[in-house]
C-alpha cells in the first residue's frame, strides 16, 4: 500500500515581492541599506512616466496638479466672495442698452437665415 501526500504552496505576487524586500533589507548594513533607499527615492522622483513625451517628473507633475488644484479651489472661493460685485458689475454692463444692442445684433444674423418653410426677414434699425 502506497501512501501519497500532495503538498502546494501558493504564493500572491505581493506575497513574493514582499519576501524579497525583507531579504535584501536585512542582507545589508544600516549604511548600505540607507544608500541604497536614498538612491531609490533619488530614482523615484527622477522618473518619468514616459520620456518620450513627458518632459517633467512624476514628482513635478504631482506637485504642480496639486498647485493647480490648491488656486483653483482658492479662485473658486474668491469667485464666491466677490459674487454681488460680480454680480453689479454685469447687471451695469448688460444694462438695457447692451441688451438692445444684443438683441439688433442677433435680428441681423437671424436675417439671413433660410431654413426650410421658414424664411427670416428683419427690418433692424440702429447699431
Amino acid at each position: 500500500m502506497s501512501s501519497e501526500a500532495n503538498f502546494r504552496i501558493e504564493l500572491t505576487e505581493g506575497q513574493i515581492n514582499n519576501a524579497i524586500a525583507v531579504a535584501l533589507a536585512e542582507t545589508f548594513t544600516d549604511e548600505r541599506r540607507d544608500a541604497m533607499l536614498r538612491d531609490i527615492i533619488r530614482a523615484h522622483l527622477a522618473y518619468k512616466g514616459d520620456s518620450y513625451y513627458n518632459k517633467e517628473t512624476i514628482l513635478s507633475k504631482v506637485v504642480g496638479e496639486q498647485v493647480r488644484k490648491m488656486v483653483n479651489e482658492r479662485l473658486l472661493a474668491k469667485v464666491v466672495e466677490w459674487r454681488p460685485q460680480i454680480e453689479d458689475v454685469v447687471d451695469r454692463t448688460l444694462g438695457p442698452s447692451a441688451r438692445d444692442a444684443v438683441c439688433a445684433a442677433l435680428g441681423r444674423a437671424l436675417a439671413g437665415v433660410k431654413l426650410d418653410n421658414l424664411t427670416v426677414s428683419l427690418d433692424a434699425k440702429g447699431d
